[in-house]
């Protein structure tokens, strides 16, 4: 389990709490993936820390947390993470040492609530949606009958239409609605990223690639925690593929990858042929603390979508440095 997490109670409770289970304590727990927003935010610092260990009053938590307390309720579950309340935030907190953990976290929970249509910490989830317009028909008289109705492309979850349950198996609907998609299913797979374990060595560095740029697309409230966010993934890849690296870049072996897991060849070179697309914004340099510097060289110091340059497989010369 995480450091600390949030006793929801039942339902009917006016109050949460704080929580810091021991070591031994092994209990389901979900997680809630959401955007910040504009200030102020609501937040555990070490002035605020004790007060939440002894209780939260619901009204107090602003409606995105309020919703999600709702939603661990209803699944039956007793304990619900969140960053800026189960993180120590501010000077004297803990963020540095626990971001290191966030891989962890997310990987072990019950599940994970993605508060799509959020913009911010107040703004909620579980608010009604947006009728669709709709029009039943039948094949054949006496036929069952099926629905054609607008398309909902880009969203997902909590959605302002309709709420989504995705996993490594696919999308699933409450349209009824069935969806595949090869870099979705990469991305939600339980076991990441064991899905694309048994591809050639083409196939992953290309899903892998792809990987970064879709997470180089992602928006942060602090910019600074852009290669915290994507560390914990990053950490999956190298232990699955025993290998090395760091900063979005895996390392490659000297004997064409014939004793690894991966196949590396090519993977450090290719991974480093990262560039901003004509048609997105420039990018822009991320100030980092001291402590948390980033090489140049790395799309990770850095503020917005990128690509890479994609040669043929066996068609281009690579010269040894």
């Amino acid at each position: 389990m995480p450091a600390r997490v949030i006793a929801v109670g039942r339902d009917g409770d006016d109050r949460v709490r704080l929580w810091e289970p021991s070591a031994h304590h092994v209990e389901d727990y979900v997680v809630l993936s959401h955007p910040w927003g504009i200030g102020p935010h609501f937040v555990t610092n070490v002035e605020s820390l004790e007060q939440h260990k002894e209780g939260i009053k619901i009204g107090h938590l602003p409606a995105t947390f309020r919703d999600a307390v709702i939603t661990t309720r209803a699944l039956g579950k007793k304990h619900l993470w969140i960053d800026s309340i189960c993180i120590i935030q501010g000077p004297g907190g803990d963020f540095q040492h626990q971001a290191k953990h966030m891989e962890t976290v997310f990987n072990s929970a019950y599940c994970v609530l993605a508060a799509s249509r959020a913009h911010n910490q107040t703004g909620g989830f579980l608010h009604p949606r947006r009728e669709r317009d709709c029009v039943m028909m039948r094949e054949g008289p006496g036929g069952p009958p099926f629905y054609i109705c607008e398309n909902t492309d880009g969203t997902i979850f909590f959605t302002e239409r309709q709420t989504y349950w995705e996993c490594g198996d696919g999308v699933r609907c409450e349209t009824l609605t069935k969806m595949t998609n090869n870099l979705a299913a990469f991305l939600g797979d339980p076991n990441f990223p064991g899905i694309i374990m048994s591809a050639s060595q083409g196939e992953k560095i290309i899903r892998l690639l792809n990987l970064f740029k879709t997470y180089s697309s992602l928006a942060f409230t602090n910019a600074s925690d852009r290669p915290v966010a994507v560390g914990g993934i990053q950490s999956c890849l190298l232990k699955a593929f025993e290998t090395q690296g760091g900063y979005g870049i895996l390392s490659q072996d000297d004997d064409d990858g014939k004793n690894s897991n991966l196949g590396r060849r090519g993977l450090l070179r290719r991974g480093l042929l990262w560039y901003r697309p004509a048609n997105k914004e420039a990018l822009v340099p991320i100030t980092f603390p001291p402590s948390q510097a980033v090489p140049s060289w790395s799309w990770m110091a850095y503020m917005g979508q990128i690509d890479f340059l994609r040669p043929g497989f066996g068609t281009v010369e690579w010269m040894e440095l």
